[in-house]
């Protein structure tokens, strides 16, 4: 007559949020080195240049720029990571962008928010946006 309710299972955990920008590449299309390529890269995921682009890259998802990467050409992403050379008009991010200690970079920069790692070289101007000032790191993790 009385019966006793079992409680209702626990919703589904979530997935803890990425802390890195590497842990989020589930679906990077990757250009490994030695992979030259004349064009524009356009798309919904993410991309991993490890190779050359001459062109410009307009995605929705992490931009990633590996160390030996060579990008000449713009950047649009929703995140940018660039640990090689980028040589072009701007690197626009509309959440973060990240320059790596080994990164050589040529553009000007536009973003929330921006690190720059020590040792890094940039040549070109900053822009923020929503208010943030850029802020500077030195690299702990080893490779």
């Amino acid at each position: 007559m009385f019966r006793k309710q079992e409680p209702a299972p626990p919703p589904p955990a979530e997935p803890p949020p990425a802390r890195r920008f590497t842990d989020q590449l589930d679906h990077a299309t990757i250009l490994l080195a030695g992979l030259r390529i004349e064009g524009d890269i356009e798309g919904d995921d993410s991309v991993e240049i490890g190779g050359e682009l001459k062109g410009n890259v307009r995605i929705a998802g992490l931009c990633r720029v590996r160390e030996k990467g060579r990008v000449e050409g713009s950047i649009r992403a929703r995140q940018v990571l660039i640990e090689g050379e980028v040589d072009g008009k701007d690197v626009k991010a509309r959440d973060r962008l990240e320059l790596r200690a080994q990164a050589r970079v040529r553009a000007d920069l536009e973003a929330s928010s921006v690190a720059l790692a020590d040792g890094c070289q940039f040549h070109g101007q900053i822009k923020m946006l929503g208010g943030a000032g850029a802020t500077t790191f030195t690299e702990k993790r080893s490779r």
